[in-house]
């Protein structure tokens, strides 16, 4: 029995020799298949695009009454824009936008209604009725 023949990669058999297998260049660059286990690096800037865009979105939400919703609702709604033209992350982009844009809405609705009770407030205090009233109400308070 001959112990000296050896299967090639490509099934030639060749007595007392053995080469090493020969690798196509799309093996070698590691595209087709990562002998080694690593991870082949990706673009996540799209991906974190999106993350981001739904945290500010969310924080639009939340800031809506205090006025600074505004600015982070429509830095959201860009950053979701961008990351779901770049198509990663679609679900995440979606929710980005969305609560953005609800964000800044209601951040806008917020704005208009302080400044109507703003020139309410002061219409109220240029009345001298009110103000008599007022004044009588403060003294009885003072009283106690």
């Amino acid at each position: 029995m001959d112990n000296n023949n050896y299967t090639q990669p490509n099934g030639n058999e060749q007595e007392g020799q053995y080469t090493s297998p020969q690798y196509t260049a799309q093996q070698m660059n590691g595209s087709e298949q990562n002998p080694y286990g690593t991870v082949p690096q990706q673009d996540t800037s799209a991906g974190a695009m999106a993350v981001v865009s739904l945290i500010l979105g969310i924080l639009s939400i939340i800031s809506c009454c205090v006025g600074i919703g505004v600015i982070f609702g429509i830095v959201a709604i860009i950053l979701g824009g961008i990351s779901l033209s770049k198509g990663r992350g679609k679900g995440v982009s979606i929710g980005g936008l969305v609560t953005g844009i609800v964000g800044t809405i209601f951040s806008i609705i917020m704005i208009i209604y302080f400044i109507f009770i703003g020139i309410g407030v002061s219409a109220t205090m240029q009345d001298p009725e009110f103000m008599q009233e007022y004044e009588a109400i403060m003294d009885s308070i003072d009283e106690l």
